[in-house]
């Protein structure tokens, strides 16, 4: 119980972020209010950082994406020869050479 007291500012902030997030803007009002009045404080950098950095986020997946592939890429051609014969792993040699899995009608 006192690991969620420690917390319990953090917390509040999230329920607040994500009140906010769902446009939820009466209980958001609701929520703030009760929360003063109770003397419950809310973290206000509760996403902050994390909103900014946001689209750093999405440039590290994708540069993780790319490592990711290359060890895959790697894996199949030394160690997946065995695999190679297996009609069910079969596409899984191509994935490495699509453009956009997403969209290739074998993925």
């Amino acid at each position: 119980m006192g690991d969620i007291l420690a917390h319990e500012s953090e917390l509040l902030g999230l329920v607040k972020e994500y009140l906010d997030f769902a446009e939820f803007e009466d209980t958001l009002k609701t929520f703030s209010k009760e929360c003063k009045v109770k003397g419950k404080p809310l973290c206000k950098n509760v996403g902050g950082p994390l909103k900014k950095d946001s689209k750093s986020l999405v440039i590290q997946d994708k540069q993780e994406l790319d490592k990711r592939i290359s060890y895959f890429k790697t894996y199949l051609e030394t160690k997946g020869a065995a695999l190679s014969q297996t009609t069910e792993f079969l596409p899984f040699y191509a994935l490495p050479f699509v453009p956009n899995p997403m969209v290739h009608p074998s993925f």
